[in-house]
């Protein structure tokens, strides 16, 4: 975990890294860190087992139990208990449905999902879900759009305007459902970024108040 120099308690943002759900570790976003902490905020990199070791249940659970750790163990980590999830891609997937799970959605201020993957079913037949080993079933059970999203927090959804047409379809999606079932949602379209550097650049998206003010 990395924290601002000086006195806390500080608030803290958990961010899961990408990688379609098979590779890179938690270091791939530890460079996220420096932006957070300039704006007063401890920052987490979490990881989780990878596929076709794991199951994507145990993944979805692996990452669940990594946020609900935290949420713990605030006091003992010198964090406020002011928390924000997040992830990119496949993690952008794992931190929706780590929120989604009980105890969680109270905890949480907001998620900031960066160019994530919430419809688990296009996937089927392709190269991503061999070694999730996905079927019709799995993937609607264990897809965000296919769930109620109510009591969620507020979404904050990035996409690079580069992206895969799909990542932005599926955002689109995701904004249009978090309204129906009440969850406030903004969404924000960067010029000229694509899936990957999206990543160097969506700090520019947030608007967060100094870290050290109470919720």
């Amino acid at each position: 975990m990395h924290r601002p120099a000086g006195d806390g308690p500080w608030p803290l943002m958990i961010f899961l890294h990408g990688g379609y759900w098979k590779a890179l570790d938690a270091s791939a976003t530890d460079f996220m860190a420096k932006s957070w902490l300039t704006r007063g905020w401890a920052f987490a990199s979490l990881n989780y087992p990878l596929a076709p070791a794991a199951t994507l249940e145990t993944l979805i659970a692996e990452s669940t139990n990594g946020v609900r750790y935290l949420l713990d163990q605030c006091e003992a980590l010198g964090l406020s208990g002011r928390i924000r999830l997040g992830g990119h891609s496949a993690g952008a997937h794992l931190a929706l449905m780590s929120c989604l799970a009980a105890k969680c959605p109270k905890a949480i201020e907001a998620l900031w999902l960066i160019s994530g993957v919430y419809d688990l079913r296009p996937l089927l037949g392709t190269s991503i879900a061999e070694p999730l080993d996905l079927d019709e079933a799995r993937a609607e059970r264990l897809s965000p759009l296919c769930l109620p999203l109510t009591g969620l927090p507020h979404l904050d959804l990035v996409h690079g305007e580069q992206d895969p047409p799909v990542f932005q379809r599926q955002g689109e999606a995701l904004a249009a459902q978090a309204e129906r079932d009440g969850v406030p949602v903004t969404v924000t379209l960067m010029p000229g970024y694509d899936h990957f550097d999206i990543l160097e650049h969506a700090d520019e998206t947030l608007k967060l108040e100094p870290g050290r003010h109470a919720r």
